[in-house]
């Protein structure tokens, strides 16, 4: 593939910028006569294909104009960020280990997920008949659960219940795939480093969440006949709320960098 790069000119490919995925060449004043020396001229791919076709090849390349060849072209052709392809290379050439491939299909479309999960949740609440749920979950006590349900409908609550075990998987699918999709809006650093590890989390959550279902069920149902279960389920629930939280504003905060990149983005023509 390197050898389709005829580049003409006096100027190299010094770095590859992840934000928008396109090799930034250094220009030679003698080629750059409009912008002057050391204007920076980015060549991008016109297909994903081509750049994961380059990406082993990209290195200092002497003497290019506008990087031209068969599979660059000229001028920019803006890969979306929205599906997760960055190019990156260090002093090596190297290209970055996550911008091999493009993003799975399950993460590009976390957001739906979210929008089942919603719905899905939405039915867990209409489900209780006005009862709310997180109040037998962090009754903490069997003397507050008592409380709690006492005059509520028992049959209601139990069908939610049997709803939350739908609305965990779908809510666990679009928080880790969301946390895998946010981590790729950030350039590397802390944002970047937290993202799999909070996708893991939300799978955590989950799972804490199952145990706190079969708990408030084993009280109301009266299983076993054993007073621990309301205690268990709010051991339970206070870590799943606070992974969930943590997954949430990861979430958030990645969709404003890709808001802001995209915007900015657009002012510059790209």
């Amino acid at each position: 593939m390197s050898a389709g790069i005829s580049c003409r000119g006096g100027c190299s490919i010094v770095s590859v910028c992840r934000r928008t995925a396109s090799l930034i060449c250094r220009g030679d004043p003698a080629i750059d006569k409009h912008d002057g020396p050391g204007h920076e001229v980015e060549c991008v791919a016109h297909t994903a294909a081509s750049l994961g076709a380059i990406g082993p090849t990209l290195r200092t390349i002497p003497a290019a104009e506008l990087c031209h060849s068969p599979a660059l072209g000229y001028g920019r052709a803006r890969i979306p960020r929205w599906y997760g392809r960055r190019m990156s290379a260090d002093a090596s050439g190297a290209p970055h280990p996550q911008d091999q491939d493009p993003l799975p299909f399950a993460v590009r479309w976390w957001w739906l997920w979210a929008v089942i999960a919603i719905m899905t949740g939405a039915a867990t609440v209409a489900a209780a008949d006005g009862f709310n749920i997180v109040d037998l979950e962090l009754a903490g006590t069997l003397e507050r659960a008592d409380a709690v349900v006492s005059g509520a409908n028992l049959a209601a609550i139990r069908s939610a219940i049997y709803l939350d075990f739908a609305f965990l998987c779908f809510y666990a699918l679009a928080l880790c795939t969301g946390s895998l999709w946010a981590r790729r809006q950030f350039d590397g650093g802390f944002g970047e480093s937290v993202g799999i590890p909070l996708a893991i989390g939300a799978v955590a959550a989950a799972a804490l969440d199952i145990v706190e279902n079969l708990s408030m069920l084993g009280y109301l149902n009266g299983w076993f006949d054993w007073s621990g279960w309301i205690p268990l389920a709010g051991a339970m629930a206070i870590p799943k709320f606070l992974l969930v939280f943590a997954s949430v504003v990861y979430i958030f905060i990645g969709i404003g960098t890709w808001a802001f990149r995209s915007i900015a983005d657009h002012r510059h023509g790209r």
